[in-house]
């Protein structure tokens, strides 16, 4: 038995449809890099990444500190990653500077994304997020500063080569991560004490559409 279901169209422009306003921003912002032209891009060198961090990180810190090994990371489809240390109050630490890249293959929101890391800190183990800043003149886009954590994307053995893109982690990989990932999912699904509520997204309008449930009420 066949069964057609009848798209809804939404034929108002797409300014005018039910979006969470942080995405409408980025999406116009990605608008606006593209009239631009190819020349309006982050790319820093390590050089420049140390001279925008120590002139970032002097609005965050208070007393002398300094920024030392700071090397470009590889991979990454949203951001452009380079990792450092900062010496600051007698202590060194290992920390990364996540970058929004202007050719990503994904557009996300790094408040989002920062506030989220904090919501679930206490649950997976996810980096802990330093400071963040949504002014480009740091660092020529939306930008946050998270701690390192130790590790490797894949084993230089692994074949096929574990990549994040394609999910192909080979069967011996697969037998060691999927408990980890359904634990961590899991884990992720049952947090202790009320839910985080993440900062900083704006949620649409609810609306009805033809054959939506009862219980939509209009936005």
């Amino acid at each position: 038995m066949t069964r057609t279901v009848d798209a809804v169209h939404d034929d108002r422009p797409a300014e005018a449809r039910p979006m969470e306003a942080n995405l409408r921003a980025i999406l116009d912002e990605r608008g606006r890099r593209r009239e631009r032209g190819p020349g309006d891009r982050t790319g820093l060198t390590p050089t420049t990444a140390t001279e925008r961090l120590i002139a970032f990180l002097c609005t965050q810190l208070h007393g002398a500190f300094e920024v030392a090994d700071v090397r470009q990371l590889s991979g990454g489809g949203a951001n452009e990653g380079y990792a450092f240390t900062l010496v600051y109050g007698g202590e060194r630490e290992r920390l990364v500077l996540r970058i929004k890249s202007h050719g990503a293959c994904c557009e996300t929101d790094v408040e989002r994304e920062f506030s989220m890391l904090g919501a679930v800190r206490s649950i997976l183990p996810v980096p802990e997020p330093r400071w963040l800043t949504l002014d480009p003149e740091h660092f020529g886009a939306p930008a946050m500063v998270t701690e390192f954590v130790s590790g490797v994307p894949a084993p230089t053995d692994a074949v096929p080569l574990a990549t994040g893109l394609g999910t192909v982690y080979g069967p011996r990989l697969a037998a060691e991560l999927a408990p980890q990932f359904v634990g961590h999912l899991a884990a992720l699904h049952r947090p202790p004490g009320p839910r985080p509520s993440p900062t900083g997204p704006g949620s649409p309008s609810r609306r009805c559409t033809p054959g939506s449930t009862p219980s939509c009420a209009p936005g």
